[in-house]
């Protein structure tokens, strides 16, 4: 038996035993997070402008359509919350840009 499997193993014991009740082998870690920003046409715009990303190519960043981002930035539609965490992401660090572009 390898470690990996040994150790994988002891993890399945140990969930087993928290399904019994026996919670000497648990940890629990509180995670909390922010809501993803709403962004309002003129925010999004600007983010995009603040890039230098055309609607095409921040369409494709968010993969979305360009349709999409059009209607963003006249304010017919909004963005998704995933896609409002994408933007807030870019705003705070463009260089994630070629990460999400995938090159």
């Amino acid at each position: 038996m390898t470690e990996k499997q040994s150790h994988l193993e002891h993890s399945v014991d140990q969930m087993m035993a928290a399904l019994d009740g026996d919670y000497s082998h648990v940890s629990i870690h509180e995670v909390s997070s922010q809501s993803a920003p709403q962004y309002s046409a003129q925010e999004i715009k600007a983010i995009r402008k603040a890039v230098d990303l055309s609607q095409l190519l921040l369409a494709a960043v968010l993969a979305v359509s360009p349709r999409t981002v059009k209607a963003w930035e006249i304010g017919r539609s909004r963005p998704s919350r995933t896609a409002c965490r994408l933007l807030e992401v870019i705003q705070k660090d463009p260089s994630v840009i070629e990460l999400l572009i995938g090159d």
